[in-house]
C-alpha cells in the first residue's frame, strides 16, 4: 500500500510520456518497444520511465550532490555518455526531447568519424569501448603495460573493467588513455558551462567507476577556464551513488513524477 509506483531507467532515444524506446543504440531488436505499457502489465504498478542520464540527475536532486541545486549537469557515463540537465530547478528535455546527448558534440575536426556523421564526436574519447579499444592498439604496437599479460592471452578478454583496473593501480598506458578521455570531457564541458551557467557538474555512472577522480580533476581543470571566472565558479563531483547512478535514479523517477511535476507554460487564450 506504499508503493507509489516503479521507476525505470533506459538509453534513449525514448518517449517518456508515452512510454516508448526507439531503438537504443547497441540494444538490437529494440526499435520501437512500448517498454512502459509492457512492465506496466507485468507488475501493476505505475510505471515512470526516462533516459539514463535524466535518471540519474533527478537521482542526484533528491538525494545527492545536487541536493538543493537549481542548475546543473549530471553527466552519465555508461556504454556512451550524455548529460541530465536542469534549468531553474526544472529538467530541461529540448523541443524533441533529445537534451543532453554531450557525446554527439563535436570536438575535432580531423577526428575519427562519429556514427552520427561527425567527426571527433566527444563519445570517441570516452567511452568504455573506444578507450578500451585505443590501449588494445597501442600494446598491439609493441607498449609496455600491466595489462599485456591478459591481452597477450586473449585480446577479447582485454575490457575496460580491466582497463580501468590497471589505470587506477598506475599503470602508465591505461592512465594516459583515461586521462586523455577526461581532458576531452573537460574540453566540451566547458562549452557547456558557457552556455548553460551551471552551478555545478556531478559526474556518475559505470565508466567513471574507479577512475571517477581522474575525470574530476581534469574537469575541474578545464572549468577553471570557463568566461567570466571572478564571477562564477562551477563546482564538479563525483556522484557518491557510483555505479548505483542509474538504479538509485530510476527511483527517484518515481517521487519526482509525484510530487515535483513539470512547470507548465502558460498557453493563450
Amino acid at each position: 500500500g506504499k508503493v507509489l509506483g516503479v521507476g525505470v531507467a533506459a538509453p534513449g532515444p525514448l518517449d517518456p510520456d508515452s512510454g516508448v524506446v526507439y531503438g537504443p543504440p547497441g540494444m538490437e531488436g529494440w526499435e520501437e518497444v512500448r517498454l512502459k505499457e509492457k512492465i506496466e502489465a507485468a507488475c501493476g504498478y505505475p510505471v515512470v520511465l526516462d533516459n539514463d542520464a535524466v535518471a540519474s540527475a533527478v537521482g542526484e536532486r533528491w538525494i545527492g550532490a545536487a541536493r538543493g541545486v537549481r542548475d546543473f549537469l549530471f553527466v552519465y557515463a555508461g556504454w556512451g555518455i550524455s548529460a541530465g540537465i536542469f534549468v531553474d530547478g526544472q529538467l530541461y528535455r529540448g523541443r524533441s526531447g533529445t537534451a543532453g546527448e554531450i557525446g554527439h558534440i563535436p570536438l575535432d575536426p580531423a577526428g575519427p568519424v562519429c556514427g552520427c556523421g561527425n567527426r571527433g564526436c566527444l563519445v570517441r574519447y570516452c567511452s568504455p569501448r573506444e578507450i578500451t579499444d585505443r590501449v588494445r592498439r597501442r600494446l598491439d604496437a609493441g607498449e609496455e603495460s600491466t595489462l599485456r599479460g591478459i591481452h597477450g592471452r586473449d585480446p577479447a578478454a582485454l575490457d575496460y573493467e580491466a582497463v580501468r583496473r590497471a589505470a587506477a593501480a598506475g599503470d602508465r598506458l591505461a592512465l594516459e588513455e583515461v586521462g586523455e578521455s577526461a581532458r576531452m570531457l573537460g574540453r566540451a564541458l566547458v562549452g557547456l558551462a558557457n552556455t548553460l551557467d551551471p552551478e555545478k557538474v556531478v559526474l556518475g555512472g559505470r565508466a567513471f567507476g574507479r577512475v571517477g577522480e581522474v575525470y574530476r580533476r581534469e574537469a575541474e581543470e578545464a572549468l577553471g577556464r570557463v568566461l567570466y571566472p571572478g564571477r562564477r565558479q562551477v563546482g564538479v563531483e563525483v556522484s557518491a551513488s557510483g555505479e548505483e547512478a542509474v538504479a538509485l535514479g530510476a527511483a527517484a523517477l518515481v517521487l519526482h513524477d509525484s510530487y515535483a511535476p513539470r512547470m507548465q507554460g502558460l498557453e493563450a487564450l
